[in-house]
């Protein structure tokens, strides 16, 4: 079934559904002209037989019988049984003077009504022997008087109703066959008329479905015009307030960038300084304890600033496409373990169950830098939100599919209505609560996995996040356009 929510479809259905009303009214009306013609001549036919009928009628003076005055071979040709006529003869009252012997004494029983003045004619349909359908004619006269052999001029008193009738079969059959013709006609011009309309609507919507894949095509960070050849005049004001509406948001993107560049290369020196002394201060014996525990908390959060300032300087990087990066043969499984080794007292101090499943882990052609970001992120997200003696599932496969990289882990509170919302660039990911332990996670600045998606694009793969049947968090990156080296 086509989809009326396309516009082709729309259109090109339309325009066959008015067609086929026009051509099925057009059929009626053709048909039903064609068919009253046919029916007007066939009953001109009758009426001549029936004139010749009534001037060959009489009444004789002597006797007051109503008689006819034909020849006899016109008599035999009016009843030959191959093509007969059909007549009788028939006083105002109804009673039967005569008729002809194809009726076989039965009558004519006519469908309509019959003449009832003087003068008047009727036509219609009528039973004939056989159970065939016939067309009549009928009239009321007087017929003139005939004494001795001659027509007098003078108009009988006796009141005859004459009626003549003819098989019309034939006419029937034409017009039956008629219908059909126009029929299978208007069919097979709705079909090629849905074809051609179809056509020319698909033809004239092709800039539209031109302007689509270039939209489509469209990454996050491109706001190139966008140019269709041929442009139609009624999409010409859409593409132009569509280049335009590109060129404000890429003017604004480029702003927000540059300031989100320069904010995060202004902290850089503050946080360096803030680090130095802290650690300065650790460095002095006669700290009381309780103090070097405040310096140490400090001392870790400055240590996350550092990392979300690095997060965004690397972001503002990639989205101006300015390095080039150098892809190297890695061994993924030993790259994965060392890039984990920064995070192994995290893990510890969390007692976190660690898995690791590298054993079929592919051998990419990659930017090791790159692929460092990404694993970094990622394992410190896992290391950041997964509860004390939680589990952290590390997964490298090459096996009958594209290459991926799996990280799982515990993460009590998440909705799958929530996952979209981690690759946000600077979302404020909410507190969660730990169900079991009742520890709040705090809330943080969520800047990694947005860099990790931006880097998955770069590495020709893409990266998702999944809740497992077991309330895990699945980060996968699947490398879609990687082609792995033959281990």
């Amino acid at each position: 079934m086509p989809s009326f929510r396309s516009l082709k479809s729309r259109i090109a259905w339309a325009t066959c559904l008015a067609l086929f009303v026009v051509l099925g009214l057009g059929g009626i009306v053709i048909h039903s002209v064609v068919t009253r013609r046919l029916r007007n001549q066939f009953d001109h036919g009758l009426a001549d037989k029936l004139r010749y009928f009534e001037a060959t009628c009489f009444v004789k003076s002597s006797t007051g019988i109503v008689a006819l005055g034909m020849l006899n071979d016109d008599w035999e040709a009016l009843q030959d049984p191959a093509d007969p006529d059909y007549f009788q003869f028939d006083h105002a009252n109804g009673k039967s003077i005569y008729q002809s012997r194809n009726l076989l004494g039965k009558g004519l029983h006519s469908l309509a009504p019959l003449p009832s003045a003087v003068g008047e004619t009727t036509h219609g349909f009528v039973d004939l022997p056989g159970g065939r359908t016939g067309r009549f004619t009928a009239t009321l006269f007087y017929p003139p008087i005939k004494d001795r052999g001659q027509l007098s001029g003078e108009k009988s008193s006796t009141l005859v109703r004459v009626t003549v009738a003819h098989d019309a079969t034939m006419l029937t059959a034409a017009s039956s066959e008629l219908g059909t013709v126009l029929g299978v006609v208007g069919c097979v011009m709705g079909l090629v008329i849905l074809g051609v309309a179809w056509v020319a609507t698909r033809t004239g919507l092709r800039p539209l479905d031109a302007l689509g894949a270039q939209i489509d095509a469209t990454s996050v960070g491109e706001f190139e015009k966008f140019t269709i050849d041929r442009l139609p005049n009624e999409l010409v004001p859409v593409v132009t307030r569509l280049n335009a509406l590109m060129e404000r948001s890429g003017t604004t993107l480029r702003h927000e960038r540059e300031f989100t560049s320069n904010v995060a290369h202004e902290l850089r020196t503050p946080l360096a300084v803030m680090r130095t002394q802290l650690e300065s201060i650790l460095r002095n014996d006669n700290l009381p304890f309780a103090s070097e525990e405040k310096v140490r908390e400090a001392l870790g959060t400055e240590g996350e600033l550092e990392r979300a300032v690095e997060n965004l300087l690397w972001l503002a990087r990639l989205d101006r496409g300015l390095d080039n990066f150098q892809s190297e043969t890695v061994e993924v499984g030993r790259f994965m373990r060392k890039c984990w080794t920064p995070f192994l007292d995290a893990a510890d101090a969390k007692g976190l169950q660690v898995e690791w499943n590298l054993r079929k882990a592919p051998t990419l052609a990659c930017s090791p830098d790159l692929l460092r970001i990404l694993l970094r992120n990622l394992y410190e997200n896992a290391v950041a939100y997964t509860p004390s003696s939680g589990r952290v599932s590390i997964t490298g496969t090459n096996s009958g599919e594209p290459p991926s990289i799996c990280v799982t882990n515990t993460c009590s509170g998440m909705r799958k209505q929530d996952l979209d919302a981690l690759f946000a660039r600077a979302d404020r990911r909410p507190s969660m609560e730990n169900v079991d332990t009742g520890l709040v996670q705090p809330a943080r600045l969520g800047i990694g996995l947005a860099l990790s998606r931006r880097v998955a694009s770069i590495l020709g793969g893409e990266l998702t996040a999944s809740l497992t049947a077991t309330n895990q968090v699945e980060f996968r990156l699947q490398l879609t356009q990687n082609q792995p080296f033959n281990n």
